[in-house]
């Protein structure tokens, strides 16, 4: 901590006057100009009680950072007593400074400053006071202020005696003597000082709800819990979704679910795995949640993604190569069919062709006149002729 000349210095001070003085450096040190407030950013909960310094400065700060000027005693805090589980803490933290003063004015050592956890100095007060405000006389010295009551999310029914967190579905504010239950479709864990709703939760001792990330959810606000394989959630989600037939969850905490691959299929909703399509079945698309059966002389692929014709059944020709676009489950009568249908069709049209003409002929006849004999130009005889009676 000490170098150069103020080393030295030190050295000499401590063998020839048994008292130890903390000198540090301006250069090496950040002086806070600051004023107490009841909003405290550095805090500690430590067995239930909150503590903090009264610069409230970081809790684990590397750098020496000073209080410079009266600071006032913020409204429901005190300077924390010498006890034990102060002295402890002392231990616990750096402070950002060398030296932790208590109540009785005695300075401990922090973790920044070893061996941590001894008095140092001598018995004289290391802070002053003028009313409600406070000092230090030397830079690398900070007050510890523990607030009065108990933390948020605990309680003391006379005030005074050791806290006890609130149960769940109870929250309590600072310095409280009894936990209040949450209001309705809220929760809260154990410890809490805030009730959330259904996809939201709280940490013990937080003041704000937190979201529920994509693939967890909170049903009751209490806690975020990740959702099992065949389910995903999205976020702030108070359940999570079941994956639709032909679709699966492999994980636990999706946040979607993925198709089944050709020649698998996923017959049930909420699952985590693709199934392979039995033998003889086939499925060509993704997303399949049933198998399609091979016709009568078929064999499906390896890979269950097609049907073959099986060469080794008696009876069984390979159709010509399909044409492009066309599919392969297609019927085999299909042919038949439609040349049936075309022939149906051409017979039809004959008959009812030769009956038109029939029609035609039968109407010209009758509108021809009767006509009982024909005299032939050049010859003596009169040809009779038979008379058309329609």
């Amino acid at each position: 901590f000490f170098f150069n000349s103020t080393k030295v210095f030190f050295i000499i001070n401590c063998l020839l006057f048994g008292n130890v003085w903390l000198y540090a450096l301006r250069e090496e040190s950040v002086v806070l100009a600051g004023a107490g407030s009841n909003s405290r950013i550095n805090v500690v909960i430590y067995k239930g009680q909150t503590y903090s310094t009264l610069s409230d400065v970081p809790v684990s700060g590397s750098q020496s950072l000073c209080q410079s000027g009266w600071i006032t005693m913020p409204s429901g805090w005190n300077i924390a007593p010498d006890d034990a589980d102060a002295r402890q803490l002392t231990t616990m933290y750096t402070w950002s400074t060398d030296v932790i003063v208590l109540s009785s004015g005695v300075g401990i050592r922090t973790k920044r400053f070893p061996p941590s956890g001894i008095v140092f100095g001598d018995s004289k007060m290391k802070f002053v006071q003028n009313g409600n405000q406070y000092m230090v006389p030397y830079c690398s010295y900070q007050i510890l202020i523990k607030q009065t009551g108990c933390s948020p999310g605990m309680y003391s029914r006379d005030g005074t005696s050791q806290c006890t967190s609130c149960p769940s579905g109870k929250y309590s504010g600072a310095s409280a003597t009894s936990c209040v239950s949450c209001p309705y479709s809220t929760s809260s864990p154990a410890g809490a000082s805030i009730c959330c709703s259904p996809g939201w939760y709280a940490l013990p001792g937080a003041n704000v709800c937190s979201i529920c990330f994509a693939g967890n959810f909170s049903s009751t606000g209490a806690t975020c819990d990740v959702c099992p394989k065949g389910f995903f959630s999205i976020p702030s989600s108070s359940s999570c979704v079941s994956c639709s037939p032909g679709r699966i969850a492999s994980k636990p905490g999706s946040i979607f679910c993925d198709s089944c691959h050709p020649g698998t299929y996923a017959p049930w909703s909420g699952m985590s795995a693709c199934e392979p399509c039995p033998p003889n079945t086939y499925s060509y698309a993704y997303g399949s949640s049933t198998c399609m059966r091979c016709l009568h002389g078929q064999i499906s692929s390896n890979d269950r993604t097609m049907c073959l014709y099986d060469q080794y059944m008696p009876g069984t020709n390979p159709p010509s190569p399909l044409e492009e676009g066309e599919e392969e489950h297609h019927h085999p009568n299909t042919a038949i069919f439609i040349i049936f249908i075309i022939a149906i069709s051409l017979t039809l049209v004959s008959i009812l062709f030769i009956c038109f003409c029939c029609m035609i002929r039968f109407c010209s006849k009758r509108n021809e006149p009767h006509v009982d004999a024909v005299e032939l130009v050049g010859l003596n005889s009169i040809v009779p002729l038979a008379v058309w009676e329609g």
